[in-house]
């Protein structure tokens, strides 16, 4: 058991101390759970610790894994992705610059010589066909994120949120907060 103390006020989150001390044990692969939940600011603390990281230690496999999730920076070259019934959705982004010369094998849409640019939700949810795919590119930083949608028994659970514009008429206001008093769960007694 590791039992370490820091001090409530310091310069570095928690858990940029658990992954540095992760370090110390020489590690291939580093998984962070626990931190896509809650605190937004703590989630994109997490992201970056990880992005810093995964450049300063190339060698090592940094992830944040939850329920439906894995995300993992990749520098340039050829990655093979190994297909797995946890993460059915594969999907890219580009993150600090453009990434160039994105070939994707093996997917459902395959890709060749391609750019992903900043901001882009083009190489969002492919699939991998068999048993492995990959992406191989020349340049920039790749987010990637693995997901499946959260599934409940056999029914798929999809949350969207969204703010109707001013110009929706009263009618389709009125239909849509219908529709949602319908949808409540009413309390048993």
């Amino acid at each position: 058991m590791i039992n370490n103390v820091f001090k409530k006020k310091k310069n570095e989150t928690d858990t940029d101390l658990a992954l540095l001390k992760a370090y110390t044990f020489a590690p291939q692969e580093i998984v962070l759970t626990g931190v896509t939940g809650g605190r937004l600011d703590h989630y994109e603390a997490a992201v970056r610790s990880i992005y810093r990281l995964q450049k300063e230690h190339p060698q090592i496999e940094l992830k944040i894994i939850n329920h439906t999730n894995m995300l993992q920076f990749l520098l340039p070259g050829t990655h093979t992705i190994y297909a797995d019934d946890r993460y059915r959705y594969l999907s890219f982004f580009a993150h600090e610059e453009p990434i160039q010369g994105v070939t994707l094998r093996q997917v459902k849409y395959e890709t060749t010589n391609e750019e992903i640019s900043l901001g882009t939700s083009r190489f969002t949810s492919n699939e991998i066909i068999g048993t492995s795919g990959s992406i191989s590119f020349s340049q920039g930083i790749c987010l990637m994120i693995r997901s499946i949608d959260w599934r409940k028994g056999e029914r798929v659970l999809k949350v969207y949120t969204f703010q109707l514009p001013k110009f929706v008429s009263s009618i389709t206001r009125t239909c849509i907060n219908l529709f949602k008093k319908d949808k409540k769960v009413k309390k048993s007694d």
